[in-house]
């Protein structure tokens, strides 16, 4: 399998693409683990998966300027309402089996917007939970 570099990953949040100011992306799917042990296992636990959560996290630097980064956030942060976060791994390349497409159906319930130091850059980090059937993976 080959290695790959993150240099041109696509980030689109509710139809804007936000590549340009994010530096970090990161999309998890986990299952809770369930203990189904019961007598005569043979002294091993036995588990299933339970209630699953998915979630994309982004770090982005800060931008307020119109349809940026602030312009775009704000507005799905107040509402609370559910919007559409697709991510692609190479935007040089199109979708396809080695360069999938994950996208998630979100809400967005924490913005901060004003995250920084004395001389560094402003960036804070968006976490964009599921508000459906979690990441859906394709090639379209």
């Amino acid at each position: 399998m080959a290695k790959k570099v993150l240099n041109n990953v696509q980030i689109v949040v509710n139809g804007v693409d936000l590549s340009d100011h994010a530096h970090t992306c990161v999309l998890s799917d986990s299952a809770a683990q369930v203990d189904f042990t019961a007598f005569g296992g043979n002294g091993y636990q036995q588990f299933g998966q339970g209630l699953k959560t998915a979630q994309i996290t982004v770090d982005f630097f800060d931008d307020q300027a119109a349809s940026s980064v602030f312009a775009t956030l704000q507005p799905l942060y107040q509402s609370g309402s559910a919007f559409p976060v697709t991510i692609l791994e190479d935007s040089t390349v199109g979708a396809s089996i080695t360069n999938q497409r994950g996208s998630m159906v979100s809400r967005l319930y924490d913005f901060s917007p004003i995250n920084g130091q004395v001389g560094g850059a402003a960036s804070f980090q968006a976490q964009f939970h599921n508000a459906g059937s979690g990441i859906v993976w394709g090639t379209v």
